[in-house]
């Protein structure tokens, strides 16, 4: 038990780091989207 105490910042710090870092790389790839989809419809556009 004095163990896991020992332990629980770290674990505390690795889920903060882990949340920010998956929050940082959600944002980036909703931007990638969003870049390919204005992308496809500019090709749709060129098409016509």
């Amino acid at each position: 038990m004095d163990v896991l105490l020992a332990q629980a910042p770290t674990i505390g710090t690795i889920l903060v780091a882990g949340f920010s870092i998956w929050r940082s790389l959600s944002r980036r790839l909703d931007r990638l989207e969003n870049r390919w989809d204005r992308h496809l419809e500019w090709h749709a556009d060129q098409k016509r």
